[in-house]
């Protein structure tokens, strides 16, 4: 069985490499329009979790990465690759 710290370095690292921070792509935001998403989006990380790992881990797990992507954004958009 794979470690819990394991687990949640695999979803991160995923999560890391597909997605980012709207600042890192779109232009500055204004007050009164916010982020432009020019790189797509928005798109949430539980949303995004559930769908790609939520058939391989517990839920109790994803939303703990949940948390710890919010902690910085709630808000995320795709890496163009």
């Amino acid at each position: 069985m794979v470690d819990i710290d394991a687990r949640r370095q695999e979803m991160l690292g995923w999560f890391y490499s597909n997605f980012m921070k709207p600042s890192e792509c779109d232009p500055p935001m204004s007050k009164e329009h916010g982020s432009q998403y020019v790189c797509g989006g928005p798109y949430y990380a539980e949303d995004l979790l559930n769908k790609h790992f939520g058939t391989k881990y517990p839920q109790h797990l994803i939303k703990e990465v949940v948390a710890i992507l919010e902690k910085d954004e709630s808000d995320w958009v795709k890496k163009d690759h």
